[in-house]
């Protein structure tokens, strides 16, 4: 299965492992003495307080950590230890980022553990060319989290910048690369300058 049908294999296999491992022994083992040697614990008529892990959610290139906070905790509490957490937890480079939740008080931390962006990123392939596809948005790029990032054009506008060198043009072909079926069926009409 590995090697006859990779994607499917990593999909269904290598990456559910790899959250049941990091869920195990990377978080749920070092989480309450993480908590406590970062200084996200409270201590209260000599009970320690830890706050509990919500859920853990893993992909190829990232881990999704949501916490509860604590009562009096805000987000900024974990903003200023997010390189300490990165450390404790194994993200590359203290690569870990805090978001705040539609749940105010909890915390989701992105815990980087492998850069998807060190490799060239082949062009994308833009699917069905309809309305629907268009209005849904064109893929461009690869995010941070290794997730494909779709560019919604229609209704919007947009504005490249950047300093020389930073990659405009780059950013400016995968989008032309991206709506070439579109402008192949009649759908789309590029004004560059």
């Amino acid at each position: 299965w590995r090697w006859r049908w990779p994607v499917s294999f990593e999909r269904h296999v290598s990456i559910r492992v790899r959250a049941w491992w990091r869920a195990s022994w990377v978080y749920r083992r070092r989480w309450a003495a993480g908590m406590d040697t970062i200084g996200l614990t409270k201590e209260r008529h000599g009970t320690d307080y830890v706050p509990p892990l919500v859920a853990i959610r893993c992909n190829r290139w990232m881990d999704q950590v949501t916490v509860r906070m604590l009562p009096g905790q805000r987000l900024q509490d974990f903003v200023d230890v997010a390189d300490r957490l990165a450390q404790t937890f194994g993200a590359q480079e203290g690569n870990c980022r805090v978001r705040s939740c539609r749940n105010p008080q909890r915390v989701r931390l992105w815990l980087l553990v492998h850069d998807p962006l060190t490799a060239v990123v082949p062009p994308f392939d833009p699917g069905p060319v309809s309305v629907e596809a268009l209005i849904r948005g064109v893929p461009v790029a690869v995010a941070e989290d290794g997730t494909v990032w779709l560019l919604k054009l229609v209704g919007n506008h947009l504005l490249i910048f950047g300093a020389t060198g930073a990659g405009k043009s780059s950013v400016i072909w995968a989008i032309i690369f991206a709506l070439a079926p579109f402008v192949r069926a009649g759908l789309v009409k590029v004004w560059a300058i």
